[in-house]
């Protein structure tokens, strides 16, 4: 299986569960989990630790998982591979901001260096960027080759110097 769509909690009954047979599935290249109001940090911790060497998964789609901080977002970095990441609707909180000042070599930090492809933004809905997250990702998102801010409109004009 190359795709694997569990978007707005399909396996709603045992959503944990279901995702620890992800790591199983060794030539997944793209998770898909739009709108899954179930999926939290502590669960993205336990995929990405039960993972191990699963180097296949390049892409994954968060868009509207509102229980997700992007500090938790940071165990992706396990995913040695992983390149394209869609986490818009996901807020960056003050006490994220505050860790990024203090500490250069965070899970985040090494995440947003390896990602070409990095979606914050979605036309259709409004979106949790603004210019401290994105003085984060202009700082530690040295690879991107696509930034998508659609939607964004907490940023200033400050923010747009990445």
């Amino acid at each position: 299986m190359k795709v694997l769509d569990l978007s707005r909690d399909q396996c709603r009954l045992n959503f944990a569960a279901s995702l620890r047979e992800v790591p199983s599935l060794k030539h997944l290249g793209h998770l898909r989990l739009q709108r899954c109001l179930s999926l939290t940090d502590e669960v993205l911790a336990e995929l990405a630790s039960s993972s191990g060497d699963n180097t296949s998964l390049t892409s994954i789609d968060f868009r509207g998982c509102t229980k997700l901080t992007w500090t938790g977002l940071g165990h992706l970095s396990q995913f040695k591979n992983l390149r394209h990441l869609n986490c818009s609707g996901i807020k960056y909180i003050e006490d994220g901001v505050t860790d990024a000042d203090k500490a250069e070599d965070t899970p985040l930090h090494c995440l947003l260096g390896q990602l070409s492809h990095l979606t914050m933004g979605d036309a259709c809905t409004l979106s949790w960027v603004d210019d401290r997250l994105m003085a984060v990702v202009g700082k530690h998102a040295s690879s991107l080759v696509m930034l998508d801010c659609s939607g964004c409109i907490d940023m200033s004009d400050a923010g747009d110097d990445i």
